[in-house]
């Protein structure tokens, strides 16, 4: 379910609790191990607190010490902005000790989240602060130069001169010099990047484990190689972190919100190469800018990657991609809003903190265990149980079997016990809005309600959350995936929600916003599947889009066949091992062959573009009633061959 994504977040290990350290020593403690990334100790120690705090200390009301706690152990997760409100409560109610470290992560948080001129103006601002540390002042000028770098790599030139380099530690000058070599490559050119880059190359060695350093200079050295053609030192340079790695599988998410081509003045041949670290430790981002092929083109494109969540397991510490613009919108597209940060901000809010117990995001066992711990100590309707309840909702409502009607009365109890304590504690709108959808898919799912009723339902949901002022698109949105996609909702349910919410957003946001371009595709198809030809095609044309669009064809083509086969797998990677993708966007033939392709995503970047492209005209799709169409986008994933 949508509305707990960020409560997956705290499901991390805590099998055994240690003895109850005095308050500040724990916080203290917390943040030693995240900065060595045993975040497992972190939440045990959390877990600890949460025991012996709750609900005495601050009953109803915020906790200090636990909300701190929190936001160590999101940011070692790499999850700020989803405790944005937290980070907030946290800075406006300073305790002796906190100097710039909490104003240094709402910075990273706004950075995180793409929103570049917030981030700017708080590290600007960290900068300036005579009081703050001599690291906190490294960190937030390389911030502002990391935002400057986005839209006039010059400026961050200029920031990155200003830092006095005899004053920063070993550990970190790589930092200075990686970030003033990707200024210079996009500023002038690579060549006037590579002394700089070289430097980083051999100041890596000093940096702090954690910090991905190798990994990341080596990065920018493969990518920079590729541009000038060195096909060798951009196989050397991506062996040092790419050796024997997976693929990153959210691309299919990502791809579907690049950017559309046009918007913001961008070009078919823009490129934006991006990194993500899956543990980016203290002050450095989750997502940076490497390159870009011209300025003033990444924030959109930063914008579009971080819509879409991070991977937390890999075999390398570091993510590339290759990124360019789409031609027409996906009915897939995606969207992180703030509903995830409104949660655990009003829950903690009123006193009510997650454990973070369980070894696994859907450990049900271990999630099951702590809620009956706090109805044993709490009651049965405390508000105290919420966080747990949370969590186990999505797990209950997904494993229901349609055959089995105790299955679907578990989800309808817990989808009911959720929405009861909601109200009971007047919870924001958005919050109460999704839990009365779940509670109605629940019934659905547990035959006390049926379809008929549950539409009527739905539907008068829907719309008084559409005539709350105080419902966001994005909360909006979200309520509208989580029905549309719920397996066992019957398909007018979906229809109803998907127009209501479409009418919503044609009003407020325009045809030309990605979120209404998805909810009008997805009504199409929902209409074209129970043979409505007509008001399928009628939604489509309200679009707008050009013609001949393979998104706007009905049926839509289907993917038959490729000669794509291991053996294309290019030789020279085999030593490295590397998996990755690519993502083709290309028009179709009357026949449905693939022509005039172009790579729009690549991970890593370069390294499967050539052989894709080349390979591209053996794909075939089912194309009906033999209509040619464009823009037509697929995945092709690259894998090891096997031995023979």
């Amino acid at each position: 379910m949508a509305l707990v994504t960020a409560m997956a977040l705290l499901a991390a290990s805590a099998s055994a609790v240690p003895a109850k350290a005095a308050p500040i020593d724990a916080l203290a403690e917390i943040r030693a191990d995240v900065t060595r990334l045993d975040l497992n100790a972190a939440a045990a120690k959390y877990d600890a607190e949460v025991i012996a705090r709750l609900p005495q200390a601050q009953a109803g009301k915020p906790d200090p010490l636990l909300d701190r706690m929190l936001v160590e152990y999101a940011a070692g997760f790499g999850n700020l902005r989803d405790y944005a409100s937290i980070l907030n409560r946290v800075v406006a109610n300073p305790l002796s000790g906190d100097g710039d470290h909490y104003r240094l992560f709402q910075a990273k948080a706004a950075e995180d989240s793409a929103e570049i001129d917030k981030a700017m103006v708080l590290y600007r601002s960290i900068a300036g602060d005579s009081h703050a540390t001599a690291d906190e002042k490294l960190s937030a000028q390389l911030g502002l130069a990391r935002q400057q770098l986005a839209d006039n790599p010059a400026a961050a030139l200029m920031t990155i001169a200003a830092i006095d380099r005899t004053q920063v530690p070993k550990r970190r000058i790589w930092e200075v010099d990686l970030l003033e070599a990707r200024a210079e490559a996009m500023a002038k050119g690579d060549a006037s990047a590579a002394p700089a880059l070289n430097r980083a190359w051999a100041e890596a060695a000093d940096a702090d484990p954690g910090s991905g350093a190798p990994a990341r200079v080596a990065g920018d050295r493969a990518f920079a190689a590729a541009r000038a053609g060195d096909r060798s030192g951009y196989l050397n340079m991506l062996a040092v972190d790419q050796f024997n790695r997976q693929a990153y599988y959210d691309e299919a998410a990502l791809r579907a919100d690049l950017p559309i081509c046009g918007q913001g003045g961008i070009r078919p041949g823009d490129r934006v190469i991006v990194e993500g670290l899956y543990r980016s430790g203290q002050g450095i981002p989750e997502i940076s800018l490497i390159w870009a092929s011209r300025g003033g083109i990444a924030r959109i494109f930063l914008a579009a990657v971080t819509n879409v969540p991070m991977p937390r397991q890999s075999a390398s510490q570091t993510l590339h991609l290759a990124l360019g613009c789409r031609t027409a919108p996906a009915i897939d597209y995606q969207t992180r809003g703030s509903i995830d940060d409104e949660i655990i901000s009003w829950m903690t809010g009123q006193g009510a903190y997650p454990a973070m117990g369980g070894s696994e995001d859907n450990d049900l066992f271990s999630f099951a265990s702590e809620l009956s711990r706090r109805e044993a100590s709490y009651g049965k309707d405390s508000i105290l149980l919420l966080p747990e309840l949370m969590r186990i909702e999505p797990i209950v409502m997904s494993s229901v079997d349609p055959q089995n009607k105790d299955s679907g009365k578990r989800a309808q109890e817990i989808s009911a016990r959720v929405r009861d304590i909601l109200l009971a504690h007047q919870a924001p709108s958005a919050l109460v809005f999704g839990s009365r959808v779940a509670t109605v898919l629940a019934s659905v799912m547990g035959q006390s309600m049926t379809n008929d009723e549950a539409v009527q339902e739905v539907s008068k949901i829907m719309l008084a959350a559409a005539q709350d002022p105080s419902t966001s698109l994005d909360t909006a949105y979200l309520l509208a995936g989580m029905t549309s996609e719920a397996v066992n909702a019957p398909s007018e349910l979906k229809e109803q929600v998907l127009q209501a919410t479409a009418d919503l957003f044609r009003q407020r946001a325009g045809v030309g916003d990605p979120r209404t371009g998805a909810l009008v595709l997805k009504l199409a198809a929902l209409k074209s599947e129970k043979g409505d030809k007509a008001g399928a095609a009628s939604l489509r044309a309200s679009l707008k889009l050009e013609q001949g669009l393979c998104a706007m064809t009905d049926p839509q083509p289907r993917f038959s066949s490729s000669n794509i086969v291991s053996s294309d797998y290019p030789s020279e990677l085999i030593f490295a091992s590397i998996a990755g993708h690519t993502a083709l966007e290309f028009d179709l033939d009357s026949i449905g062959r693939a022509i005039n392709s172009r790579v729009i995503l690549s991970d890593p970047p370069y390294a499967f573009d050539r052989i894709a492209l080349e390979r591209a005209p053996t794909i075939r799709y089912d194309v009906g009633n033999s209509h040619p169409c464009r823009a037509m986008v697929q995945n092709v994933m690259w894998r090891m061959p096997e031995p023979d």
